[in-house]
């Protein structure tokens, strides 16, 4: 009588310690998102680019507002959402999910260093001063996230993660342009607005 033979799978490695704590620092990316955020990161940047009407069309502006506000808060989502999904992908051990977590952890530290520079334009207070060091402070948790979680080994191969690198810093290059216009600002270097003021000049009646 052939006596029964027990197979035992072999124990998953665990996983690494800087993907656990790059994938916690991700998922506090996402409560900055909401607070400080307030989920008006990507609106904060948008805002330079939202049409002024003038004369006849000065009754669109409430709608434009609205508009690039639920734009806004619709990014906001989307990069909660994606955020959850790189966590629990990643957790799962799934390389997509650290494709997807390194992608949101560079795009909320380009706004959350963008944020201040779109919204105030240049330093005109000391407010605008704090601000900007306190977004700054916050960004240090998605970079830190980032460095930790581009760790080669845990990719499939050098090709991807040199794709993802690529892509993260990519996605950083508008956060750092700005801090560094608003540090040179901060030093006391002039540096004129991006947006010119609009002329005044007169409107005929509609």
């Amino acid at each position: 009588m052939a006596e029964g033979t027990i197979v035992v799978a072999p124990r998953r490695p665990r996983m690494l310690w800087r993907i656990r704590i790059g994938l916690g620092l991700t998922a506090l990316t996402l409560v900055i998102v909401v607070y400080p955020g307030m989920m008006a990161l990507p609106l904060a940047v948008l805002s330079p680019l939202m049409p002024t009407p003038h004369g006849c069309f000065n009754f669109l502006a409430p709608f434009l507002f609205l508009g690039f506000l639920a734009a806004g808060g619709l990014i906001s989502l989307s990069i909660i959402g994606l955020g959850i999904f790189a966590v629990f992908m990643g957790g799962a051990r799934f390389r997509v999910g650290l494709v997807i977590a390194v992608l949101v952890d560079a795009l909320v530290a380009s706004l959350l260093l963008l944020a201040p520079v779109t919204d105030t334009g240049y330093l005109s207070s000391g407010h605008d001063l704090r601000v900007f060091a306190l977004f700054s402070a916050f960004a240090v948790i998605p970079i830190g996230a980032m460095v930790l979680l581009l760790l080669p080994s845990a990719y499939r191969g050098p090709r991807l993660f040199v794709a993802t690198t690529a892509a993260a810093i990519l996605v950083l290059v508008p956060g750092a342009v700005g801090a560094a216009a608003f540090g040179l600002q901060a030093a006391g270097i002039s540096i004129p607005p991006s947006a010119a003021t609009p002329s005044t000049s007169p409107q005929g009646p509609c």
